[in-house]
């Protein structure tokens, strides 16, 4: 009889964008796609039209609620990284998640900021990038490489 995993990794698998960091004091919640497009992991969102509802970025007309995470779980799924609409998408509201640093580089501390439009995160805030209260950008990278976002600062 064939043994059920004939073979291990010696080390755990890297992290990958979406991904939570580390078991620090963390907090992930689910809500119900609204946007009809569905929802990428590893962008802001904010409160949809209905209570347990979330729409891709949108603060600026409702409140942010954090962002979402790779859920290795969905099978029907818009894209690979991505939740459909009227999926439970996970998001982190305080922890730290691995995200792909934006274009231009980003510095140990620098504020966190989410499109109104993608909910794509970037560190330059203005009318169309609102930064996230609480939130940095754990280490230097830079464009393209793996990062890590904290949402409320732990050490």
């Amino acid at each position: 009889m064939p043994s059920i995993q004939p073979t291990y990794t010696e080390r755990q698998r890297a992290g990958v964008h979406g991904m939570v960091n580390r078991m620090v004091q963390y907090n992930i919640v689910s809500r119900s796609v609204e946007s009809a497009a569905g929802v990428a992991v590893g962008v802001g969102v904010s409160q949809g039209s209905i209570e347990p509802g979330c729409i891709v970025g949108g603060a600026t007309l409702a409140p942010f609620l954090g962002i979402t995470v790779r859920d290795p779980t969905i099978v029907n799924a818009v894209a690979p990284d991505a939740y459909k609409q009227y999926d439970e998408a996970a998001i982190l509201t305080e922890g730290e998640l691995f995200i792909t640093c934006p274009a231009g580089n980003v510095l140990t501390g620098d504020p966190v900021t989410f499109n109104v439009t993608t909910g794509v995160l970037g560190k330059t805030a203005d009318a169309s990038n609102l930064a996230i209260p609480g939130a940095r950008w754990k280490f230097a990278a830079t464009a393209g490489a793996l990062a890590i976002v904290q949402l409320g600062i732990q050490r």
